[in-house]
């Protein structure tokens, strides 16, 4: 019982230093700690309430209507929402982060491809150094489907619990499962939600050709944003534009 009580509050303290909510079912997958605890155990110490956030369904169902859209991308291989969307407990003002994984060597161009198609259907969506905008699309997380596994530096709390709240929107072979195994750190930050999310899956290796096209992609869109890069993460497989 002491373990759990303090998991219980070292979960609060860090939810409530970052400004962050939790709910009384959240507490049960987004326990910060080593050690797995099932429902029961958990309802022994946890006092917390339900919570309801009445921009949650609205801003979810937008990010649905325009995955629906963009599975039709052949690079495009899963989208996922991510940010406080993803935490089911947004602000009215807040846009929608989106994950985007697309297939090996290709998400240079895919991300070019992608702000076109934006641009021409004329798709509000977060410009680079622009003031956020309530509902715009923010692609602030570009992976490929061979480099899953969030850098050695990401790999904190913060990150862990994004890992474990992503809301799936498209996955075309289990992606998220994938992303989950080659995550394993989490494991050891958030046991609960992590155990209650992995399965055990095989996944067959992918190919992973170069392409020059997607490379030159990548150095075009690199030099235009080097002038203004700051703590974003840029390389030729991933591409992590948030904190």
């Amino acid at each position: 019982m002491e373990i759990i009580r303090k998991q219980y509050q070292k979960t609060l303290n860090y939810f409530r230093q970052n400004s962050f909510e939790i709910s009384r079912e959240e507490l049960k997958y987004k326990m910060i700690g080593e050690k797995y605890f099932n429902d029961q155990e958990i309802d022994k110490v946890n006092r917390l309430e339900k919570i309801e956030n009445k921009y949650f369904l609205d801003k979810l169902e937008k990010a649905r209507e325009l995955a629906n859209e963009l599975k039709h991308f052949n690079e495009i291989v899963m989208i996922g929402i991510t940010g406080s969307v993803a935490s089911e407990h947004p602000d009215k003002n807040d846009d929608i982060d989106l994950m985007i994984v697309t297939k090996n060597n290709c998400l240079w161009k895919t991300r070019l491809k992608l702000k076109w198609w934006l641009m021409r259907n004329k798709i509000n969506h977060r410009r680079k150094n622009k003031k956020e905008i309530k509902d715009d699309y923010c692609f602030n997380l570009w992976l490929e489907e061979s480099y899953l596994e969030i850098p050695q530096t990401k790999q904190n709390i913060r990150n862990g619990l994004d890992l474990i709240m992503v809301k799936v929107l498209v996955d075309k072979n289990s992606y998220y499962q994938k992303m989950l195994k080659d995550n394993l750190w989490a494991n050891k930050i958030v046991t609960n939600g992590y155990q209650r999310l992995i399965k055990k899956t095989k996944f067959e290796k992918t190919k992973n050709r170069f392409d020059l096209v997607n490379f030159g992609c990548f150095l075009a869109q690199f030099v235009y944003m080097l002038p203004t890069k700051s703590k974003e993460l840029v390389s030729l497989h991933q591409a992590f534009f948030h904190p």
